[in-house]
Order: structure tokens, then C-alpha cells, then sequence
């Protein structure tokens, strides 16, 4: 296994998942805030928007962090097999 194979995995295997999160968040907000404005417009006051935007953006943040880590997960798997070392015991 080379060096930028290594590298490759150790940072897979380090995945926080922070990158997708954050753009889930972001899309979390910006599509609750179309549906808040174009959508629905009077029937909640404005207290109440904001606090369910920011539950929709802290359940798009955790969202997006699984599914971040879910795929550096399957990502790093995929190397592993591509390397022959997918179970990481010696004969099998």
C-alpha cells in the first residue's frame, strides 16, 4: 500500500461528517425559509419562525453529519477491497 493510500484512509477513517452538515444545514434553512415565506405567511408569528428554523437547521445539521460519515464509512471499505486487505486477516 503506498503513501497517498494511507494517507487516504487515515483521513476516511477520521471523517466527521462536518462538510455535508454544514451543507445540509444550509439547505435546511433556505428550504424552510421558502416554505415559511412563499408558503405559509401568516399563520405563526415571527417568534416562532425562527425557532423552528433553527430546528430545521440543527436536524439538517445532524442529518447531514450521518450521511457524511455514513459515506466516508463506505468509502473507506471501497479501499480497503480495491487493496486486498478488506478483512484485514492474513488468509482469508
Amino acid at each position: 500500500m503506498d503513501d497517498e493510500t494511507r494517507r487516504r484512509l487515515a483521513e476516511l477513517r477520521s471523517a466527521c461528517g462536518c462538510k455535508a452538515g454544514s451543507a445540509a444545514m444550509i439547505l435546511a434553512v433556505i428550504a424552510y425559509a421558502a416554505y415559511a415565506v412563499w408558503l405559509d405567511p401568516e399563520t405563526v408569528s415571527l417568534g416562532m419562525r425562527i425557532v423552528s428554523g433553527l430546528g430545521a437547521g440543527l436536524v439538517g445539521m445532524a442529518v447531514g453529519k450521518i450521511l457524511g460519515i455514513g459515506w466516508a464509512r463506505y468509502q473507506y471499505r471501497q479501499l480497503l477491497a480495491t487493496q486486498g486487505t478488506g478483512s484485514g486477516v492474513a488468509g482469508q
